[in-house]
């Protein structure tokens, strides 16, 4: 069950960090004006881009608060030396390179 919640932190480690670099990649005047062109993706992400502090607290807070959760059921699986080892790869990997390249070619044109 350790290994399926440990999973899951990975996961949501990685939406947290890319959803980060998306939605700060995106400039507030570049989606007023695609909103008066009539793109309706950018009229949702609009109002949530707005309050960039809260948004980006609101991710950060996340994003170590799963990290944390992950050491400490890594620490319930292994040593805690190798629990160590192995969330440091698993954060470099899975919860910061992949998920910033992902989320980042799909917004390149």
């Amino acid at each position: 069950m350790e290994y399926l919640i440990v999973l899951s932190l990975v996961i949501l480690s990685g939406c947290f960090s890319g959803l980060t670099l998306g939605f700060f990649s995106l400039n507030l005047t570049g989606l007023k004006r695609k909103i008066k062109l009539g793109d309706v993706r950018a009229k949702k992400v609009y109002p949530i881009r707005k309050r960039g502090n809260l948004l980006l607290c609101t991710l950060l807070v996340g994003n170590v608060a799963v990290n944390s959760a992950a050491a400490i059921f890594l620490g319930e699986i292994t040593s805690g030396l190798i629990a160590g080892i192995i969330s440091t790869v698993l954060i470099v990997i899975f919860w910061e390179i992949l998920p910033q390249d992902f989320f980042l070619a799909m917004h390149l044109p």
